[in-house]
């Protein structure tokens, strides 16, 4: 018998199980501990896969991962990576870095091309709006009162290219647009 992809991601899911409020809890020192969501829905903890993965490697260092993945019933595959503090250009481009290896790890797990991501994978960014600079803050009301979608952090070049779709949230939009969908 043919394993799908469908059945990876729930011996994913049955292995490395988390909550979307477990993966997106920051403890770092500067915000403190708290949860970027304080949803229940239960996902693939993305970090514990990559770790389990490269732990027997005699590695420098693990390859970068984004937080969490998810399917919905609908069969569309979601990479969720949160980010609690500023994102400067360095963070972008680690954000980048993430996407780029988690794509690696995924499709070597799936046994899929670029191709099936291509199709299949939307990449999720959720930030915290509570740490954007007052002028950012300023501009994103403009874009959302005009109705337009921002390009934020330089994340569309990989739609197309590797990944269906790229969503950018506040902790806000995630709710409203990501969580509150998803649950119905």
């Amino acid at each position: 018998m043919v394993e799908t992809t469908k059945d990876v991601y729930d011996r994913m899911l049955n292995e490395f199980p988390g909550t979307l409020k477990q993966i997106s809890e920051d403890s770092s020192k500067v915000t403190g501990k708290r949860h970027m969501t304080s949803s229940e829905m239960c996902v693939v903890n993305f970090d514990k896969f990559k770790n389990f993965i490269f732990r027997e490697m005699d590695l420098a260092g693990f390859p970068k991962s984004c937080d969490a993945l998810y399917r919905n019933k609908g069969g569309e595959y979601y990479l969720i990576e949160f980010k609690n503090g500023q994102i400067g250009r360095r963070e972008a481009y680690e954000i980048k870095v993430k996407i780029l290896e988690s794509l690696l790890m995924l499709s070597s797990r799936f046994s899929h091309s670029i191709d099936f991501m291509r199709d299949n994978l939307i990449f999720v960014l959720v930030y915290n709006e509570d740490v954007v600079c007052s002028m950012e803050k300023i501009e994103n009301k403009i874009f959302e009162l005009a109705d337009i979608s921002k390009e934020k952090f330089g994340l569309r070049r990989f739609e197309k290219i590797y990944l269906r779709n790229v969503c950018v949230y506040s902790k806000a939009e995630f709710e409203s647009k990501f969580i509150n969908r998803h649950l119905n």
